[in-house]
């Protein structure tokens, strides 16, 4: 009779994945770090000593980035229709005719004066 296949769970995946998949599902460290079991202490070494694994992170954090910039662009185009000032955000980004400037002019002269040995209470 064959024996049953083991179904991989979270508890099955060696420590690096668990830690990988969790940091994928969290977005931080101390989350991944908390459901992994794991101390920082082990994180930072593994990311000292295993390049795979270091490169694994650096690529689930810039996903993690993109997948945050786009919920929050979707998040301010949604709140946009209710506030001019976000709408006026908004197409100032994609249409520089609305981008809010100003400029400034300095005319006349700026003195400097230097004290040698300035007492921290003259801060």
């Amino acid at each position: 009779m064959a024996r049953p296949r083991k179904i991989k769970t979270d508890e099955s995946l060696p420590h690096k994945e668990r830690f990988l998949v969790a940091f994928r599902k969290w977005g931080m460290r101390s989350k991944a770090l908390e459901e992994a079991d794991l101390s920082l202490k082990t994180l930072k070494r593994w990311i000292l000593e295993d390049v795979v694994f270091a490169q694994s992170m650096d690529e689930i954090i810039e996903e993690n980035e993109i997948l945050l910039k786009d919920e929050l662009e979707a998040v301010l185009q949604k709140r946009a229709m209710t506030s001019d000032g976000l709408l006026k955000f908004l197409l100032g980004k994609l249409d520089p005719s609305y981008r809010e400037r100003s400029e400034v002019e300095h005319k006349g002269k700026v003195d400097f004066v230097f004290k040698e040995n300035l007492d921290t209470k003259e801060l």
